[in-house]
């Protein structure tokens, strides 16, 4: 009898889980018109062109650079510890 009620329970628990995927397959969204398609691709464009005349970061080798005191180097290997 246990095994019987435990089935049904994961049995109907599984349907809503199943009836969510359903919404995957469909497609509703609405139709682009020339002029929202036009629109988008100047968008595009004008980020595309403000993103290029942003200088390029540099990154630091050393990001304890600043925490060093003045009177230590900075070394460009890691030396071995024994």
């Amino acid at each position: 009898m246990r095994i019987i009620v435990s089935a049904s329970i994961i049995a109907l628990l599984t349907g809503p889980a199943h009836s969510q995927a359903l919404n995957l397959w469909r497609d509703d969204k609405p139709a682009m018109s020339e002029n929202q398609k036009q629109k988008n691709e100047e968008v595009d464009k004008a980020y595309r062109s403000a993103t290029e005349q942003l200088p390029s970061k540099k990154s630091n080798a050393d990001p304890w650079q600043n925490v060093r005191g003045a009177d230590q180097k900075q070394t460009t290997s890691a030396s071995p510890r024994n």
